[in-house]
């Protein structure tokens, strides 16, 4: 359910954009993957990530999903990301403790301030995960189309929980998420024969802050073209993406995203 989550969230090309201009390059061979991007104003985001064997798609969700079995990502300011997932060897363990995938993050910044996750995964339904600096506890369960997540901070004595949904129904898809502290969201996607229309919704009735987005994409082959709209930013995105496809599944691409808001035409004409 995770990755149909996160497939969901990408795919709809609403949910964690950046509110910046920037440039992205792509690049799939066998089983290594990388995406460079390039931000306005200049700095850069570096991804390489290892395929997965008959995993595709959500191959480009590596930090939500446990079938991509290495992800690296490097940024300008001096940050970095390391994730590893392996499965345990099954013929070593339990019959009930098969089918369980461990994973190891490690990440930093410039002023070496170092954090770790450890998490280990059954049947990529259940999983339970440490974070040191700062010290984490949590887990989750995810089922076929309802999950919870939970966490809980030593050193804030602060627990969080969260609830999600996702179902689809013939041509729409629905992903609903909530917090224990009043976020909201919802994303909703129609599939038509040579459109795609989403909606993304977010309130918090607690901090009366609330956003809402609507797009249209439109695909041509392997590339597609999407516009959307947000309020109450009054924020205009277009992105474009060609993906070329030179052998079989092996593909390059390039996606130009461009935001225009108040701000961002400021920024650019200073």
């Amino acid at each position: 359910m995770w990755e149909r989550l996160a497939h969901h969230l990408e795919d709809s090309r609403l949910h964690l954009r950046p509110n910046i201009p920037s440039i992205t390059f792509k690049k799939e061979a066998d089983f290594l993957q990388g995406r460079f991007t390039v931000n306005y104003p200049l700095s850069f985001n570096a991804e390489l990530f290892v395929s997965s064997k008959g995993f595709k798609d959500a191959s480009f969700h590596p930090s939500f999903s446990p079938n991509v079995p290495f992800y690296l990502n490097v940024t300008s300011d001096k940050t970095y990301t390391a994730a590893f997932n392996f499965k345990l060897p099954n013929e070593k363990l339990p019959e009930k403790l098969r089918n369980n995938t461990f994973k190891f993050s490690l990440s930093g910044d410039q002023s070496n301030y170092l954090s770790s996750v450890f998490a280990l995964t059954h049947q990529n339904k259940y999983s339970i995960s440490l974070a040191l600096r700062p010290c984490i506890i949590g887990g989750f369960y995810h089922g076929e189309n309802v999950g919870v997540e939970f966490a809980y901070s030593l050193a804030e004595e602060q627990p969080s929980m969260s609830a999600m949904f996702n179902k689809r129904f013939d041509r729409t898809e629905v992903s609903l998420m909530a917090s224990m502290y009043g976020e909201g969201t919802a994303l909703i996607t129609s599939d038509f024969d040579k459109v795609r229309i989403s909606s993304y919704l977010r309130a918090n009735p607690f901090t009366f802050d609330s956003t809402a987005t609507f797009g249209i994409q439109i695909p041509f082959g392997n590339s597609f073209g999407n516009i959307s709209f947000s309020i109450p930013s009054k924020t205009i995105r277009f992105e474009a993406a060609l993906n070329l496809q030179y052998e079989e599944d092996k593909k390059s691409g390039i996606t130009v995203y461009w935001p225009f808001s108040p701000n961002t035409i400021k920024s650019v004409l200073a």
